[in-house]
């Protein structure tokens, strides 16, 4: 690029857009990352990909590497790279466990640029200072450590090559169970030919080779023993691939490949030889996005693999056809996604998708894996058949939708539904409240599912059940139930403890004000640098006048009203008062609100300190007045901000 452009991508921020005129033609620049942009020319549409210098050393000087690793192929040993931290006795150890994944981001790690990594709940910063040195710094302690890349002898390992026209496949003796490597072109699995192949299959784990194919060069990173990923090293776009068992009678020769276009690939017209293959029958757990319409749509495997080794905290930044998306991995089996160019965020969860048969008193009956399979790449109005081993008996199976299929005895004519589910793991969402109306299939979640879509309020009631129903809304009034009966304890060794059972709870969905209280929570995150369980997000209780409850979950609490009947503004603050006691709130009025409430970094003050009307501690985000031996009002907790407010039940005893 000229000055002009350079200077403009030097200074930019990431997501920044601009126009400019390259050889009189108008194209649209944005700044993809720190090293990454596009070029999109106005009139075609057509883009490319730019990287910076810094990136462009970075990837010959990787050819260098390629070129003098091959050289020294022949050799007896080959120097072998791997980087070490320093342990307190100055040795230098490799990383391994959790961290095991760490060398490869490091290698990828642009010179000064930052690497954030979790682990036993401690943050870390890696900082690449040249291509064989790092700092790792403790973000609590402030304590660095050296990081070093240093090359050990290692036994020979076979040549990388670069595969080029007129490689001639050697005749050998093939058996049965034969590894073969595939990539994925969207939904077509396409071979890689026999001589790389066998070359990923000697791959270890974290390890890579490269290749050539209509001029680009691709880099193919082993990242399971079945599974890895091929990069076009120019665009860094990225494929899935994966290693399947397939069958090969003995004694029979392959046919030579003729290499065209594509170098290193094969094609394979016959899917259906590894339609039932041993990789398929496995039960693997993909992750999930949620679309706009509330449903949850698979990623592809390797992403699925990438997103399972995370750790909690950690963010994996991936290219996704013409997108930069960042995945946040905020627990177990749950996450954010961000795509970098659009701001718009969306859920990720773990989970699996099955399909079912409907038996004749309509319950749900999982089919074979094998089956499962075949209905997840069958398009829509496609069909396949397929025999009953027990009976010898013959179905049509025909893909109506994406969640339905219909089963069909051909003998008798006799059809069944077949219906697709999906069964999220763990139990925890971000809506409102744990399980803010996110259990799968029941009516509370399609209450939530409307609401959020169409940003209309909700106000559900919810029954007092003497069963048990395992459902969302059960959930709910249960949950309410035991914060209520747990905090109306007698306090401080009296005798004034609150009588009392819950008959109905409502249950508040209020699309604006959960967004501005998720809204909130990213912004305290970002402030204090730390996750969600570091906000000490509680449930606390307000009791008011029953008259006022209902436009307090409809436009939540009003600062600008403090006082403005009594003119007492509070005494440990001019905020919102909550209790941690459901006896005290009820105190101050017939109506009782349950809310969610973003506590932060909390000022503590002492009870009886009475200081009327003060403003919020600078550089804190709530006051407390904690609990004191003989005081009768538990935690006293006052807001300042209603966007750290999130009214979630009005409960009715």
């Amino acid at each position: 690029y000229d000055a002009t452009v350079s200077q403009w991508l030097n200074t930019a921020n990431v997501g920044d857009e601009t126009t400019f005129s390259i050889y009189g033609k108008d194209y649209e620049i944005y700044k993809l990352s720190k090293e990454d942009c596009t070029q999109t020319n106005v009139d075609t549409q057509y883009s490319r990909m730019g990287i910076n210098q810094q990136k462009y050393n970075r990837l010959t000087h990787a050819d260098e590497e390629e070129k003098e690793y091959s050289d020294q192929g022949s050799d007896d040993q080959a120097a072998h790279s791997q980087w070490l931290w320093q342990d307190d006795d100055g040795s230098h150890k490799p990383f391994t466990g959790k961290w095991s994944y760490l060398p490869s981001k490091l290698d990828k790690l642009a010179l000064s640029e930052t690497l954030t990594a979790y682990r036993g709940g401690t943050q870390y910063e890696f900082t690449k200072e040249s291509h064989t040195k790092c700092t790792q710094k403790n973000m609590q302690t402030d304590f660095t450590r050296d990081v070093i890349k240093k090359s050990s002898p290692k036994q020979k390992k076979k040549k990388k090559t670069y595969h080029h026209h007129h490689h001639h496949a050697k005749h050998s003796q093939h058996h049965k169970g034969k590894s073969q490597w595939y990539w994925k072109d969207d939904s077509t699995l396409r071979a890689y030919d026999d001589a790389l192949s066998q070359q990923i299959e000697n791959l270890q784990v974290n390890d890579s080779c490269f290749m050539f194919a209509n001029g680009s060069k691709y880099q193919i990173t082993k990242i399971a023993p079945d599974q890895g990923t091929q990069r076009n090293v120019k665009s860094d776009y990225e494929r899935e691939v994966i290693r399947k068992q397939v069958t090969v009678p003995s004694q029979q020769h392959q046919p030579h490949i003729h290499h065209r276009d594509r170098v290193g690939y094969r094609n394979d017209s016959d899917d259906d030889e590894y339609e039932q293959s041993d990789d398929e029958k496995k039960d693997v757990t993909k992750w999930y996005y949620e679309d706009d319409n509330g449903d949850w749509s698979a990623m592809d495997d390797w992403l699925s693999l990438k997103l399972g080794n995370l750790i909690i905290g950690e963010t994996l930044s991936q290219k996704v056809g013409w997108s930069k998306l960042e995945f946040t991995k905020t627990g177990i089996d749950k996450g954010q996604q961000l795509n970098t160019k659009t701001n718009k965020t969306r859920k990720i969860r773990k989970g699996e998708y099955g399909w079912y048969f409907e038996e004749n008193d309509k319950s749900l009956k999982p089919m074979p894996k094998w089956i499962n399979s075949k209905l997840n790449k069958l398009s829509n109005r496609a069909s396949f058949k397929f025999t009953r081993k027990e009976n010898g008996t013959q179905y049509l199976i025909t893909k109506i939708s994406r969640n339905q299929a219909k089963q069909k005895n051909l003998s008798t004519n006799f059809e069944r539904n077949v219906v697709c589910k999906m069964t999220l793991n763990g139990t925890q969402d971000d809506d409102g409240g744990d399980d803010h109306g996110k259990h799968h299939h029941d009516w509370l979640k399609k209450k939530y599912a409307k609401a959020m879509k169409t940003g209309k309020m909700e106000t559900v009631k919810l029954e007092k059940k003497r069963n048990l129903h395992e459902d969302t809304a059960d959930y709910h009034f249960r949950r309410c139930e035991s914060q209520f009966m747990r905090s109306c304890k007698n306090m401080g060794g009296g005798t004034d403890g609150l009588n009392k059972t819950i008959t109905e709870v409502q249950f508040i969905i209020n699309p604006p004000l959960i967004k501005k209280f998720e809204a909130k929570k990213k912004q305290l995150m970002a402030k204090h640098k730390c996750k969600e369980d570091g906000l000490n997000i509680v449930l606390a209780w307000h009791g008011t006048k029953a008259a006022n409850v209902q436009n307090i979950v409809t436009n939540n609490f009003r600062m600008d009203k403090l006082g403005g009947n009594t003119g007492n503004k509070g005494h440990y603050g001019a905020g919102i008062y909550f209790t941690e006691y459901a006896r005290v709130g009820c105190g101050y009025g017939d109506g009782l609100l349950l809310c969610k409430i973003i506590c932060g970094k909390e000022y503590e003050m002492t009870h009886g300190n009475i200081q009327m009307g003060r403003a919020l501690e600078p550089g804190y985000d709530s006051h407390v007045v904690k609990d004191t031996k003989g005081a009768k009002y538990g935690h006293e907790i006052v807001i300042f901000d209603a966007d750290q407010i999130l009214p979630c039940y009005v409960i009715k005893y």
